[in-house]
């Protein structure tokens, strides 16, 4: 009788003691690439034993953005369920905006039967390299502003959380946001706060100096409160033209070569400060014939009265007929525009040019330099020549002549524009370079545009008013 109450009792016992449940274990779990660069996709992957699901926490990383594949925003320093299943795998894109290299911990928490968090988990590492490029784009409305003309910047960077502006300080040169407001300030943060990744500004400028002056802005992504990544940052520049009324100053105006034979081309050309436009005369010479050239027509000039308008620096091809047995000479004058229209009949230039007779033969070969000493001025009376070189001609990739040897003396003034500062005379792929860094200096053009890399009409314009 004693051993049946034994046993009934084990029994009761046994089976009304509760059943530990099994601790949930990762058997596996993988965190797939290790080093990954901005945007990259990571992916994770687990096996647990003994598990109802699982829960992720990500490391909070300043200038660090985790994305679940469909653009959402992972939560950081949360622990997040992201999963039922006790085998899974998942995938976040990482952004790294920082401007340095970051790393980032995924720590995997299996779930319990209940479904209930563990308290331990398993922690793996990635190693992001940053954005190399987190400013999508950067643009001024204008690449040349006027005195007070509102120019807006414009700016696309979908991966930041926000942006700066820093502004250059430049002599004479004061920045506004409004007609009315406070100057900015130049060398630092120009907000306080972070600007939206996707946004726009309209500033104002002022310019007091005597010349138009270039003033380079910078955008900076923002990493974290007060940082700003200046590495990563992007930059432009705008030349903001001068408030003052200055004299308009006729520096070159040359007939090369000075002596042709009658049915020859020269080139007529000029250079100037202080004015929008200018326009030129000949003098009516009898048995002479004057015609413009062009790459597809020729046409008569008027001789006698003022012709179209030109720009301030440039040139024209001219064709010359002389009817007569002996050589006769052309007397060209040169106009600058006034402030408020019309021409200045006072403050001239004037050139000259020889013209042969069928027949005739020139004498010995004219260079640019008795070119130069032709062209004189009204103002005073006084003739001078000019030791600027005046350019001309098309250079581009494979020319070779003394045009090149002077592109490449000016060009070699300036090291960031061509730091290789060789003189050759031969147009090879660092002059090639140089040129196209010069063009987009001044807004001529940019890389993959037409004429980028070789001195098309516009850039020989360019680069004679700025010598």
């Amino acid at each position: 009788m004693n051993y049946k109450i034994f046993f009934a009792l084990f029994i009761t016992i046994l089976f009304a003691s509760p059943v530990s449940a099994a601790t949930p274990t990762l058997s596996s779990y993988t965190v797939s690439p290790s080093n990954a660069s901005s945007g990259q996709l990571v992916s994770l992957s687990w096996t647990a034993q003994d598990a109802q699901g699982a829960s992720l926490l990500v490391s909070c990383v300043s200038g660090v953005k985790v994305k679940k594949e469909d653009g959402s925003i992972f939560p950081c320093d949360t622990k997040t369920s992201i999963s039922g299943q006790s085998s899974d795998s998942l995938g976040f894109f990482v952004v790294n905006t920082s401007g340095t290299l970051k790393t980032v911990t995924f720590t995997l928490y299996p779930k319990d039967s209940s479904g209930a968090d563990t308290s331990i988990g398993q922690s793996r590492s990635v190693t992001l390299s940053t954005m190399p490029y987190p400013i999508s784009t950067f643009s001024a409305s204008a690449t040349t502003t006027k005195s007070l003309a509102t120019t807006t910047l414009t700016w696309n960077a979908p991966e930041l959380d926000g942006v700066n502006i820093q502004i250059a300080c430049v002599e004479g040169i004061t920045v506004f946001q409004d007609s009315v407001g406070v100057a900015l300030p130049c060398g630092q943060l120009v907000f306080a706060t972070k600007q939206g990744p996707n946004s726009n500004v309209s500033l104002l400028f002022k310019n007091r100096n005597i010349d138009t002056a270039s003033v380079k802005i910078t955008l900076l992504p923002y990493v974290s409160e007060g940082a700003y990544d200046l590495i990563h940052s992007e930059s432009l520049v705008l030349d903001v033209v001068s408030d003052k009324i200055t004299p308009t100053q006729l520096l070159t105006f040359v007939a090369t070569p000075p002596r042709i034979v009658s049915d020859d081309n020269m080139t007529l050309l000029w250079t100037t400060k202080y004015t929008s436009a200018v326009t030129f005369k000949v003098e009516c010479v009898e048995g002479l014939s004057v015609y413009f050239v062009t790459s597809t027509t020729t046409a008569p000039l008027a001789c006698g009265k003022i012709g179209e308008s030109y720009s301030p620096n440039s040139n024209v091809l001219l064709s010359f007929i002389n009817t007569g047995t002996s050589q006769k000479t052309a007397f060209f004058t040169l106009y600058p525009q006034l402030p408020g229209g019309g021409f200045d009949g006072i403050n001239t230039m004037k050139t000259s040019i020889t013209v042969l007779a069928k027949g005739q033969v020139i004498e010995k070969t004219q260079t640019l330099a008795t070119s130069l000493a032709s062209a004189t001025t009204l103002t005073g009376g006084v003739k001078s020549a000019s030791p600027v070189f005046i350019f001309s001609k098309l250079l581009r990739l494979g020319t070779k002549n003394t045009d090149v040897t002077e592109l490449q003396k000016f060009l070699s003034k300036d090291k960031v524009l061509y730091p290789e500062g060789v003189v050759s005379g031969y147009f090879g792929p660092a002059t090639q370079r140089a040129v196209g860094r010069f063009q987009v200096k001044y807004g001529i053009a940019k890389s993959g545009e037409a004429g980028y890399g070789q001195t098309g009409p516009k850039t020989r314009e360019k680069l004679n008013g700025v010598q």
